[in-house]
C-alpha cells in the first residue's frame, strides 16, 4: 500500500515539474539511429520510380501510427531512419504508387517481409551522443505496372 501510495505522489509530483516518463532524452545519453535503404525500379524497364512511398512497419506493430514512412528520390533511392529498431524484429517494407500516373505509370503495390536484427548494419558516424548504422543490405523494389505499356 505504501509502495502504492509513492509512486502515485512521485507522479503528481513529476507532473508538477513538468518531468515524463521518457529519460532518453537527457543529457549524455546515446542515440542509435539505423539507416535503412533502398531502390525502387520498374520491373519490365529497369528505370528508378520516383514518387513512391515506402513504408516500414513492424509485423507486431498494433496501429499505423508506429509506421515509418518515406518517398523516393528521383532516382529511385529511399532511406529510412530508424530510432526504434528492436533486435530480432520482423517488419515489412512496403511500396506504393500514391500519385497514380505522375511518375511513369500505375504500379502495383509490393510488400517484403524483413528481419533486421543489429549485425544487419555497420556503424557510419558518430556525432556528439548521436551512433548511426546503416544497413548492410539495400533492399530492392522490382514493381509491375498495373496495365502493362512499352517502356519510354
Amino acid at each position: 500500500m505504501k509502495l502504492k501510495f509513492n509512486k502515485w505522489l512521485f507522479s503528481v509530483i513529476a507532473l508538477l515539474f513538468g518531468f515524463s516518463g521518457t529519460v532518453a532524452a537527457q543529457y549524455g545519453v546515446v542515440e542509435n539511429h539505423y539507416l535503412i535503404k533502398g531502390i525502387v525500379i520498374s520491373e519490365k524497364c529497369k528505370d528508378a520510380i520516383p514518387k513512391i512511398k515506402i513504408t516500414l512497419r513492424a509485423t507486431e506493430a498494433t496501429s499505423e501510427n508506429e509506421d515509418l514512412e518515406v518517398y523516393t528520390d528521383e532516382k529511385g533511392n529511399f532511406s529510412i531512419d530508424n530510432l526504434n529498431l528492436r533486435s530480432n524484429q520482423n517488419y515489412f517494407l512496403i511500396a506504393e504508387d500514391t500519385d497514380v500516373q505522375e511518375n511513369k505509370g500505375d504500379f502495383q503495390p509490393s510488400r517484403q517481409l524483413i528481419t533486421l536484427t543489429e549485425n544487419d548494419f555497420a556503424k557510419s558516424k558518430y556525432e556528439s551522443w548521436d551512433q548511426y548504422f546503416e544497413s548492410k543490405t539495400t533492399y530492392y523494389f522490382g514493381l509491375k505496372l498495373k496495365k502493362d505499356k512499352p517502356c519510354e
